[in-house]
């Protein structure tokens, strides 16, 4: 399997969200489409596998958004799934490694906004993080 593709759109959508604020569906849905392609090549075992985890990120990221919709953004949670769904096809375990290192650089992406005087009521970009936290996960492994 290649991930070049998605990762070029992974990142791609990463950048766009730093420059607009904002995770654009033809992104989130291509890398969505990118996934599910990479998951029924690996097989159906992992295909159950990769839709059981995003299925169980997205359900977390809904509850989240609903207890605290200031939180994530809609992009976020539908960025998320497919994230943690390629990490799935990938190694499942390789899952918490990027769902850990992704909330972890959302963390320091605060802090650093914070630090800048841009946390308080402004969106800050967390697809970024998303994207490196889930593409860095298999190297840090």
């Amino acid at each position: 399997m290649t991930l070049a593709p998605l990762i070029a759109v992974g990142v791609a959508a990463a950048v766009v969200d730093l420059d607009e604020r904002r995770l654009p569906n033809p992104l989130t849905g291509t890398f969505a489409l990118g996934t599910a392609l990479a998951a029924i090549e690996a097989g159906a075992g992992p295909a159950r596998s990769a839709a059981g985890i995003a299925a169980l990120v997205l359900a977390v990221a809904v509850v989240v958004k609903a207890v605290h919709g200031e939180v994530l953004g809609w992009g976020d949670i539908k960025l998320l799934p497919s994230l943690a769904a390629l990490l799935a096809v990938l190694d499942p375990p390789l899952t918490l490694v990027g769902l850990v290192g992704a909330t972890a650089l959302l963390c320091v992406t605060l802090a650093l906004f914070t630090a800048a005087g841009q946390g308080r009521g402004e969106t800050v970009p967390y697809g970024p993080a998303l994207v490196v936290g889930a593409f860095a996960a298999p190297l840090v492994t």
